[in-house]
């Protein structure tokens, strides 16, 4: 059963780690900021979700206060916040302050 387990997180956290890279990839090669914000947030976010899936199967389920689950857990917490809001609140300036952003050619959109 063990082994189990150690498989299954490693196929989560290697997931995991596919996804932010495809996000980081995908952040390189769109065209402009919106794009670039939405789909890091979206990848970034299922491949953080997998790396954590993977590392609450490598902690262990115990009734131990002491236990890595708990910062697990506070991880997880953090960086769902974060990840959901940071991406909204910079399209929502770039869109009041009518920033003209650049694209990925290095010239200004046409916004």
């Amino acid at each position: 059963m063990v082994l189990v387990i150690d498989i299954l997180s490693w196929v989560f956290l290697l997931a995991g780690g596919i996804f932010c890279v495809i996000g980081t990839i995908g952040l390189l090669r769109m065209p402009d900021v919106f794009t670039r914000l939405h789909g890091a947030s979206v990848v970034d976010t299922l491949g953080m979700g997998f790396i954590i899936l993977g590392l609450i199967l490598q902690a262990g389920f115990t009734l131990d206060p002491r236990h890595e689950l708990r910062t697990i857990a506070g991880t997880a917490t953090g960086f769902g916040c974060d990840q959901t809001h940071t991406p909204h609140l910079v399209a929502t300036q770039l869109l009041l302050t009518d920033t003209k952003c650049l694209n990925g050619t290095g010239h200004r959109s046409a916004r």
